[in-house]
């Protein structure tokens, strides 16, 4: 999801534009004749292999040679092999390795006509019984790149973390942003819809460079969100896919599916059907990996033209015969979760899970909250957005009473695609005292996209300072949030309790090394409810692996007189919301958006 678009920047994207077009061949650009511009990846690691991407750019179909080794040099070669880079498949290059050794770090390249790629690193899983101690994850989601600049993902690059997980959105499918910082402009410009148009995109976004020192440094495991394909796209279609202008939808769909395929380091579960990305991966004794598609695979329509209170009473709310996910999945996934041996099942998921309740907001920031999940949902409705679990409360229902049921424990739930930062106990009624919860959720921020402060167009730590109360207050499931920043999580995990970090980047209108702490918070093992988090988690200096960057020693900006508001109820918080819009608006007409 992302806010309102904006009209389209004229004349943008020109140089973007002559770099994007010679990735993918349709215009001859000077340098050698084979080139690895797009660099390398890996991805969907085991404990015995590991997947390696890299995309060739050169006029013809061409061998291309792989190397796997224990040191930066490539000298101690343990796996080497070849492919072939065709234009069937964009001239990208996708090899499942195999033969080595559990949680270990390695170094890898490709080659083609005396043309050396970088060099990447890797790392696989740990074996069944393999007791390594910590494992350590980021969590990032929404890197819209004519939004800024994708500083935390230099910030992750740098972090000690033994995979990077994608909960989607990883590009944007729409035109390019008229307010996009200079630089930033995407290719194409306009919306693309068709498989070259996809592909484009793709090799536009992969020649940012802290995007691909992301790519070369840690393993990534993702899932695929709406904007990989088309706005609040569902099973049969999309809110922002209209076929009788813009075609058939499911030949819009396959090219989208095809694409990330092609372009992302995953190893597909059943090959040949770029269709299906739902899978499990296990990190030893301590974690199982569980990767959902509730998107494209199984998805009931958004509910549509709700008006005012009827979001509550519409019995299409609490539809059974609405799903997220197909049957067929829905198996799959009870399967994963109560077969799980790990000590923590961490679920890879795209849209909140979490209840997300608002009553007597100000309209103008319930529009912001409601277009955060849905355009279609009414602003002072109480379920606001239709397109998270709310809009099909019988599947939370549903797998929130199966743990139960099953006495599954230590489901940890992380969530992109909001724009936000939550950590949220999940329970079917987070209104009731006496049900205690069943699972925890760590929701990440976007890497660039538009957050709350940006629909408002105020400064931050602003009007979201009352918006953020007012939500604490009437979702008591929720621990924390905070409305306004970019950045990720980085999770600790060990067998006694997982702890969820959220970094915060200071800008992503230009390149930037600042990052800070904002909170903690952690589920203890066997508690199913969260807890107040220890200190940041230093890294482990394993082997081939950095130590975790040092924070930048900037402090987060300081909040407006009066900004901090007691808990209440809904009525004083309202009002101190109406308060903080009102001063925002001042603020807003005296400083110029940068």
């Amino acid at each position: 999801m992302e806010l309102a678009r904006r009209s389209l920047l004229g004349g943008a994207a020109a140089a973007a534009a002559g770099v994007a077009l010679s990735a993918t061949g349709a215009r001859a650009s000077p340098g050698p004749a084979v080139a690895f511009a797009h660099g390398v990846a890996s991805g969907d690691p085991l404990a015995d292999r590991v997947v390696l991407w890299t995309r060739l750019t050169a006029a013809r179909d061409l061998p291309v040679r792989w190397t796997v080794a224990r040191d930066p040099a490539l000298t101690s070669v343990v796996r080497s092999g070849s492919a072939v880079a065709t234009a069937d498949r964009d001239r990208t290059v996708k090899v499942d390795v195999d033969g080595l050794s559990p949680y270990t770090t390695y170094w890898y390249a490709f080659e083609c006509a005396g043309v050396r790629s970088p060099v990447g690193r890797t790392r696989t899983a740990p074996a069944t019984g393999q007791d390594v101690g910590r494992l350590r994850f980021a969590v990032v989601t929404c890197s819209k790149y004519d939004n800024g600049y994708f500083n935390a993902y230099a910030r992750v690059a740098e972090a000690d973390v033994d995979a990077v997980l994608h909960c989607g959105d990883y590009i944007y499918e729409g035109r390019t942003d008229s307010e996009a910082p200079p630089g930033r402009e995407t290719f194409p410009p306009t919306e693309v819809r068709t498989l070259a148009e996809y592909r484009q995109r793709y090799a536009h976004y992969r020649t940012d460079p802290d995007l691909q020192r992301l790519h070369a440094t840690h393993p990534m495991v993702s899932t695929w969100d709406d904007h990989e394909s088309a706005n609040d796209s569902w099973v049969g279609g999309a809110s922002a896919h209209d076929p009788d202008t813009e075609g058939d939808w499911f030949a819009r769909k396959a090219a989208a599916q095809r694409v990330y395929d092609e372009w992302m380091p995953l190893r597909l579960p059943v090959p040949g059907d770029p269709s299906r990305i739902y899978r499990r991966l296990g990190y030893g004794d301590l974690v199982d990996l569980v990767v959902l598609d509730t998107r494209l695979e199984g998805r009931s329509r958004q509910l549509q033209g709700l008006d005012g209170d009827e979001v509550v009473t519409d019995p299409a709310v609490a539809d059974p015969a609405r799903q997220l996910y197909s049957p067929v999945q829905r198996a799959w996934v009870e399967d994963s979760l109560a077969g799980s041996s790990a000590a923590w099942k961490l679920v890879v998921n795209q849209v909140l899970v979490s209840q997300l309740r608002a009553v007597g907001l100000p309209r103008a920031a319930s529009d912001v909250l409601s277009r955060l999940g849905s355009s279609m949902v009414p602003s002072e409705g109480v379920a606001l957005a239709a397109d998270i679990w709310d809009g099909y409360s019988a599947e939370r229902d549903r797998l929130l009473g199966f743990l139960r049921a099953q006495q599954v424990q230590d489901v940890v739930v992380l969530t992109g695609d909001i724009h936000a930062s939550l950590a949220n106990d999940l329970t079917e009624d987070p209104y009731d005292p006496l049900l205690p919860p069943a699972a925890v959720e760590f929701v990440t921020p976007s890497v660039t996209s538009s957050n709350v402060d940006e629909g408002l167009g105020v400064p931050p730590r602003t009007a979201s300072l009352a918006i953020e109360q007012a939500l604490r207050v009437q979702n008591p499931a929720t621990k924390y949030v905070e409305l306004d920043s970019n950045g990720y999580v980085l999770l600790d995990v060990t067998a006694e309790r997982v702890q969820a970090e959220w970094w915060f980047v200071d800008t992503v209108r230009e390149p930037s090394s600042g990052q800070r702490l904002d909170a903690t918070w952690q589920v203890l093992r066997g508690a199913q409810r969260l807890s107040p988090g220890g200190p940041a988690t230093s890294g482990r200096d394993q082997a081939g692996a950095p130590a975790a960057a040092p924070p930048a020693s900037r402090p987060a900006p300081p909040a407006p007189a009066g900004a901090t508001l007691a808990s209440t109820g809904s009525g004083p918080i309202a009002a101190a919301a109406l308060g903080a819009l009102a001063a925002a608006a001042v603020v807003r007409r005296r400083v110029t958006r940068p």
